[in-house]
């Protein structure tokens, strides 16, 4: 479907911008990067700027390239600054381009969505403009110009770039940056083309690295509020305990079951990454076990004397039940499979 959806619109570029057509798909492969577009996304809508711009510079399909190119930059840059919809700054900058003024208060930039309201972004351009040396002869009327000048106005109010740098810098824009290397990745793959594919691959490996570079610090300060929620909860969760016992433990062993199948495939697959990682933990945790020992050894002794007590009420009922899991490991470790397992990883932990 990706591909399907590129050979379309790679065809109507090669026919709308003729020889800058290279200009354009080169701009529409770094899109993922520059604006959070895909290379798809990118051409569907710098082709519906094509014909309108090249009847307004003469048929330069060099310079309606260039401008169709700083008109998408200028949306995305208006988007993640301001955080409005990709639609309606899109439908805002396609209405100009049928003399449509309505939908300029889309943009959040205060412009008066009105044909005056135009004219005076238009005015105010070629004024700053000649002010920095560049002067701009912009006018009303004409589409290329008309666009020109909102793209000046947007660096104007100072969000040049502003997509580009939040693509590198925030959660949000490093996601939509990976979600358009991902569907560019897609694409790719329909071609053969194994350069392109390789380059595909290393884009959005290079986009989900950077989006896990965001989103680690995030994960680690949840962690830590987690950590101080749970302290301050401890006295109230200890109190709770006997009766959410009585009423979620049969849920939870069912449910416990399933858990730990799940999480033992998933630690022996990452035990070799895991190692140097528990070794770090466990001298941690022998560090803190020393330092906490006697205060561990006091309130172990009063769950020991209470478990004791416990236990000894719930003999006549637990005994049944003990011999029958006992049974079941005995029969589970005498499996000659299992039982072989053990004496090996035995003899390498005695090593």
């Amino acid at each position: 479907s990706a591909f399907s959806e590129f050979e379309q619109l790679k065809g109507g570029a090669e026919l709308l911008f003729g020889s800058a057509y290279d200009t354009v798909m080169q701009n529409a492969e770094n899109a993922f990067g520059k604006v959070q577009m895909s290379t798809n996304d990118y051409l569907a809508s710098v082709n519906s700027y094509a014909v309108g711009l090249k009847t307004s510079l003469n048929n330069d399909e060099q310079a309606a390239a260039d401008l169709a190119d700083k008109i998408i930059t200028a949306q995305a840059d208006i988007v993640a600054a301001t955080g409005n919809s990709q639609e309606a700054v899109a439908n805002a900058f396609s209405g100009i381009m049928k003399n449509n003024f309505t939908m300029l208060d889309n943009l959040q930039l205060g412009i008066k969505p009105t044909k005056e309201g135009m004219q005076e972004v238009i005015d105010l351009m070629n004024k700053e403009n000649a002010a920095h040396g560049k002067k701009t002869k912009y006018q009303m009327g004409n589409l290329a110009d008309m666009q020109s000048a909102l793209v000046d106005y947007v660096e104007y109010v100072g969000m040049a770039k502003y997509a580009q740098e939040e693509g590198a810098s925030t959660i949000q824009g490093a996601l939509a940056s990976t979600k358009a290397a991902w569907d560019n990745l897609l694409t790719s793959l329909g071609t053969g083309d194994t350069s392109k594919i390789s380059e595909s691959i290393n884009n959005l490996v290079k986009t989900a690295t950077n989006l896990g570079t965001q989103v680690m610090p995030i994960i680690e300060q949840a962690l830590g509020g987690i950590a101080q929620l749970i302290q301050e909860l401890g006295p109230q969760i200890a109190t709770a305990l006997p009766g959410l016992i009585t009423e979620i433990l049969p849920g939870l062993l069912d449910a416990g079951v399933s858990i730990i199948e799940s999480l033992g495939q998933g630690i022996l697959s990452a035990i070799p990454q895991l190692m140097p990682t528990i070794t770090s933990v466990v001298i941690q945790l022998s560090q803190l076990l020393i330092t906490m020992l006697p205060q561990l050894l006091t309130v172990g002794i009063q769950i020991l004397q209470s478990l004791c007590d416990g236990i000894v009420q719930a003999l006549p009922e637990l005994i049944p039940t003990l011999t029958q899991v006992v049974l079941e490991l005995v029969n589970i470790l005498t499996d000659p499979g299992n039982i072989q397992m053990v004496i090996s990883a035995a003899l390498d932990l005695i090593l």
